[in-house]
């Protein structure tokens, strides 16, 4: 497909994917502090948040100086006084492209095949271009999430009119046409990109000079464009204008030494075009947010190309700039703060550029710790295949870090490979270009000359502690892996879903039961489905959504026979203790939800969204009356149900000849239902199964056996609880055995195990564990029949615990929040 092998044809595509979920961000807009007169004069609140941010930097970037203000002095250029590594005006091109490194691309087409091919690519759009009305639209942009049918289907351009496919009608209105035209602008700046890139290599004047007057209609009309309501005026949002504005100045610079380029021309684009969109974004500052990111690389690269460093200081030192976003919108294990990968990629591309554009100015912006962070976030989160979780406003299902590439560099390693000469980075490249040509401005411009041998790189259990996310991984290797992920952490802002302790499942080579991600923000199912808890793979309690909550990872263990995390979110529902435990095993995953309410009764839903052909042992029958009503509840489809559940029972999602099964262990009797609701958001209104499990009451435990199987002739895993607290799954494995009790909150006692034995045997931990806690602090436990067993762990509440010995022989301990785990040698 196009937006596989062509970043350019591909560029409208994927930045629509990226931008369209940005109409709500809830940042407190300010002021911008600084002067027109000096730039760099701030208020004086702002030389308090200098001296108070100065320490809490992690490290001081090679070639800057800790803050050095004049005695006096009530106010401060920046948190970072920059030394300069060079000090003479650099050779053009120097904005995104360098010179250095453009000549390092007219060698590289000229001696290497698949850079050769990408300027052919080049050249021949360019010539399409050129066939093509040169006018450019008379109005200002709108919104491009504007333009979809009323059921959010995109609309379609045919002869001048706005067709919608699925109601076969004609749409016409204001909005409409503004919505449409956020799409022809996006195309011209698409044009004046790529004519721009194409003479930069090959000297064409005729790409240079229609690039030139695409620039210059642009000049002619930014004054007349209005203020728009969310700050832009080319465009509806001051990000899309930053966006755009990137490329447009990226491409004047490489169009600057054009020989039919005329110094009145090149003034009247700086200071009717440039110049004024600069202080259109930053007359409208956002906080941490991702179109700050935005607007900093387009206020950055609009002053490396029109040779106004000031500006390009501003984005980086500035109030709102680089350094502050670095401290303030990057969390410590490097994921970007609103909580999904799409905006960490989105955010991450503007930082990238305004890093290269910097580095032309004597800057080196990508020693700072947490931006390589960053580049290894993706690595680390994405499911074995490479493709990415779309969890909170994720973008869009289904996107891979491996099949394409973007003329922006989202998700492209080469640069981040140029830079650290990661070994990581280096792997994940030679396994993209193993479907795929190397190819795109990254890999012509800033690409090495060639990238090592690698061997992969093991991708362990994870644990991103700041943003509240946890993974488990078995085993360390791609090829074969198991993927469980749950989110814990903090709601997200106004792109957070309200699925606290939600469940994202990958197995068997394929996705499971993911996160559905999120369609366009302007569609109906976004806030009636995607949002709400019950399209994810989580709790719902009488059947409304979670209120916005922040949970807890008290247990996180990646030991090789416990790999285990225990997660918590008691203020999502009022009232409710909310927990749920996942366990790791060779052939499967062990899911444990306890909600309860000692002074209420509550309807709790748990439910699964697998994908695939849904099939169960369950006598389902039709509902006469829906499962419920509001909160999501009203689209699901083709309810059926059945009541009274209380022995063992299994169901499964084929996806042909391999996915996912599931045995549940009723701990109360419980209804089972299935329906069809909205599946993955990239077809939001194609229906997919899903399985919820229903228990009324002040309290419920929901444990299932999560199987993912590549071969349907397999075993299937059962099991069966033990005691009150236990259970026994098995598979061809053996039999395991677990336990929970976190409601035993005494120093000393028992509340989670995991141990593993011979087929068919039965283990009651509570009948079979005591312990005693001596003032010094061993704790001494007695583990009766302990000889059955074998890779046992006990976790137990520390309080002044120091050791642990289980009959008379000391265990190898870790602590992990208010808990100690004891695993047998």
């Amino acid at each position: 497909m196009i937006l596989t092998l062509h970043p350019f044809k591909g560029f409208l595509i994927v930045w629509l994917l990226l931008s369209l979920p940005f109409s709500s961000v809830s940042a407190a807009v300010t002021r911008h502090p600084y002067t027109h007169k000096n730039p760099f004069v701030q208020s004086a609140d702002y030389e308090a948040l200098v001296s108070a941010r100065a320490d809490k930097f992690r490290t001081i970037p090679a070639g800057y100086s800790k803050p050095v203000h004049a005695a006096g002095s009530s106010s401060a250029d920046s948190v970072y006084t920059p030394v300069m590594n060079t000090q003479t005006a650099n050779p053009r091109p120097h904005s995104f492209i360098g010179e250095t490194e453009l000549k390092t691309a007219k060698k590289r087409v000229a001696n290497e095949t698949w850079a050769k091919n990408y300027l052919k690519r080049l050249e021949s759009e360019s010539n399409s271009f050129l066939k093509l009305n040169q006018t450019i639209p008379k109005k200002a942009a709108g919104y491009a999430s504007w333009y979809v049918c009323k059921d959010g289907t995109p609309l379609e351009y045919k002869n001048g009119r706005h067709y919608c496919p699925s109601d076969k009608q004609m749409y016409e209105g204001e909005k409409i046409e503004a919505g449409w035209l956020a799409y022809e602008h996006n195309e011209r700046v698409r044009q004046i990109r790529i004519l721009a890139t194409a003479y930069s290599l090959n000297g064409n004047e005729t790409y240079a000079e229609a690039a030139q007057n695409l620039l210059l209609q642009y000049a002619d009309m930014y004054k007349d464009f209005p203020k728009q309501d969310k700050g832009g005026k080319w465009y509806y949002q001051s990000l899309d204008e930053a966006v755009s504005a990137v490329d447009l100045a990226s491409g004047y610079d490489l169009l600057y030494s054009s020989p039919s380029f005329t110094e009145a021309e090149k003034k009247k684009i700086e200071n009717d075009l440039f110049l004024p969109i600069a202080e259109t974004l930053k007359q409208n500052p956002y906080s941490k947010s991702n179109w700050q990111a935005w607007h900093n690389a387009a206020i950055g690269m609009i002053g490396a190309a029109t040779d106004r460093p000031e500006l390009l200081k501003e984005a980086i030192y500035g109030k709102r700039g680089f350094y502050y976003l670095m401290d303030e919108a990057v969390l410590e294990d490097g994921f970007w703060w609103e909580g999904s990968m799409a905006y960490h990629t989105y955010a991450l591309a503007p930082l990238s550029i305004l890093a290269q554009t910097a580095s032309h100015w004597g800057y080196d912006l990508y020693n700072d710790d947490k931006f390589k962070k960053m580049f290894d976030i993706p690595l680390l989160y994405s499911y074995p295949n490479f493709v990415q979780p779309a969890n909170n406003d994720g973008g869009k299902y289904g996107s891979t870090i491996t099949n394409y590439t973007s003329s922006r560099g989202y998700n492209d390693y080469e640069l981040a490979y140029s830079k650290y000469k990661d070994s990581g980075y280096a792997w994940f490249l030679h396994t993209k270009y193993k479907n795929l040509s190397r190819t795109g401005d990254f890999a012509l411009f800033f690409g090495s000359d060639s990238i090592e041998a690698a061997a992969e790189v093991p991708t362990k259990s994870l644990q991103l502690t700041s943003i509240g996310q946890a993974i488990l991984r078995h085993p360390d290797s791609r090829e074969r892996q198991s993927f469980v992920l749950m989110d814990y952490g903090e709601h997200g802002g106004s792109h957070g879903h309200y699925d606290k302790l939600n469940l994202d499942l990958y197995g068997a080579g394929t996705l499971l039961a993911p996160d559905f991600g999120t369609p366009g923000y302007t569609h109906p199912l976004y806030r009636g489905w995607y949002k709400q808890t019950i399209s994810h793979n989580t709790v719902t309690v009488d059947g409304r959504s979670q209120s916005e909550a922040k949970g807890d990872m008290p247990i996180f263990s990646s030991e090789p026979n416990f790999k285990y995390m225990y997660g918590t979110a008691n203020s999502a529902y009022s009232g409710v203790t909310y927990e749920r435990s996942l366990w790791m095993e060779d052939e499967f995953i062990l899911d444990w939800f306890l909600v309860s309410d000692e002074s209420k009764s509550h309807q709790y839903d748990l439910a699964l969204h697998g994908l695939g052909t849904y099939q169960t042992n369950v006598p389902l029958q039709p509902l006469d009356r829906p499962m419920g009503k509001g909160g999501g509840y009203d689209y699901f489809k083709n309810q059926k149900g059945a009541g009274g559940i209380e022995s063992g029972w299994s169901s499964r999602w084929d996806q042909n000849g391999k996915g996912l099964r599931t045995y549940s262990i009723p701990f109360q009797p419980a209804s089972v239902f299935s329906a069809d609701g909205p599946g993955p958001s990239s077809s939001p209104n194609e229906l997919t199964p899903v399985m919820i499990q229903r228990v009324n009451g002040h309290s419920a435990q929901f444990v299932t056996i999560l199987q993912p199987y590549s071969n349907e002739n397999a075993p299937a895993a059962t099991g069966k609880r033990v005691g009150n607290h236990g259970v026994r799954a098995d598979s061809s494995g053996g039999s395991y055995h677990f336990y929970q009790n976190y409601q035993q909150t005494e120093a000393g006692k028992l509340t989670a195990a995991k141990a593993h034995s011979k087929l068919g045997l039965d283990f009651n931990f509570d009948e079979n564990t005591g312990t005693s806690l001596s003032a010094a602090g061993e704790l001494k436990v007695i583990l009766k029949n302990a000889e059955m067993l074998e890779k046992t762990t006990l976790v137990f509440n520390k309080g002044s615990i120091k050791s642990v010995s289980v009959n008379g022989k000391k265990w190898r301990t870790a602590t992990s929040g208010g808990y100690i785990m004891a695993f047998q040698k």
